[in-house]
């Protein structure tokens, strides 16, 4: 949103572009739907979560509901409503072409805009593993211990993934892609496996801490060298244009020169109308006349 604000207020005043700009709905849909799909699972998974408490089975996360009431039903149909909807979204841009993958008018933009040509559908992948990582963090206090097993696993086939096809159009978000990954791995194994196996629990705090400080440490790092290489690129562009302009011979004046031409010109038709009429009697009009 920041740096939306600073665009405008550079470029455009704020009520022309809310005048001539149309809102791009889809767009922003697509957006809304990657940021808030990882909660929505989450929130449903813990509806249709329960335990038998007395041979009654009750919500694990809500024990004065009872399970398989309306917020169960409600979970279930938000899970497969949810993989519905990506499934329809992996159809629809499997069919399309890359062109109409990545055109700025294509609603599918916001999906595979991140990602390497030949890796467009790993946004899929990754809503994969929000599911996994939804599915393991509802249930691991009713599955048990081996629940915990398959979802290391789980994880550590995911961050194989992620090192062996480096789908991110930008190198650097491969690295913080791969980064952040070690750091959920870490913060698993700490809070599962050494914070229960310690009786003193700073150990784990600190580790706990130091991953969850240390990504939002390297996002700072991505943002500044994002920034440096956009004033490159633009400072660069800015240099080929002005070269292909010097040699084409079409660069403009500056408009001082321009100025000074429009000044000579008055003044060389108002010396021409008045040749020869400096006492103003309109003898000038004559002596014109007589000279054709």
């Amino acid at each position: 949103m920041m740096e939306i604000f600073v665009l405008v207020k550079k470029n455009i005043n704020i009520s022309k572009l809310c005048c001539r700009k149309k809102p791009h709905f889809g767009a922003a849909f697509f957006r809304v739907l990657l940021i808030c799909v990882s909660s929505f699972l989450s929130v449903c998974f813990k509806f249709v979560t329960t335990t038998t408490i007395e041979s009654e089975t009750f919500m694990f996360y809500a024990t004065d509901q009872h399970g398989f009431g309306g917020w169960w039903f409600f979970g279930c149909f938000g899970i497969v409503g949810v993989l519905a909807l990506f499934l329809f979204i992996f159809v629809k841009i499997k069919k399309q072409s890359p062109m109409q993958r990545y055109a700025n008018d294509s609603v599918y933009r916001k999906v595979v805009r991140s990602f390497d040509p030949n890796h467009w559908y790993f946004e899929f992948i990754i809503f994969a593993r929000r599911f996994c990582i939804a599915l393991f963090a509802a249930i691991q206090f009713v599955a048990g211990y081996y629940s915990n097993v398959i979802f290391m696993i789980f994880l550590l086939l995911f961050l194989i993934l992620q090192i062996h096809f480096k789908p991110f159009a930008n190198s650097r978000m491969n690295c913080m892609e791969v980064f952040c990954l070690l750091s959920l791995i870490i913060v698993f194994v700490t809070a599962n496996y050494v914070a229960s196996n310690r009786d003193d629990g700073m150990y784990a705090s600190v580790i706990l801490s130091i991953c969850m400080i240390a990504p939002f440490l390297t996002l700072l790092w991505h943002c500044y060298f994002s920034r440096r290489d956009r004033k490159q690129q633009k400072q660069l562009t800015n240099d080929v244009e002005l070269c292909i302009a010097n040699e084409a011979g079409t660069r403009s004046p500056p408009a001082s020169a321009l100025a000074k031409d429009d000044t000579t010109a008055d003044v060389t038709a108002a010396a021409t109308q008045t040749n020869g009429d400096s006492d103003g009697d309109g003898d000038g009009e004559i002596y014109n006349e007589t000279k054709l």
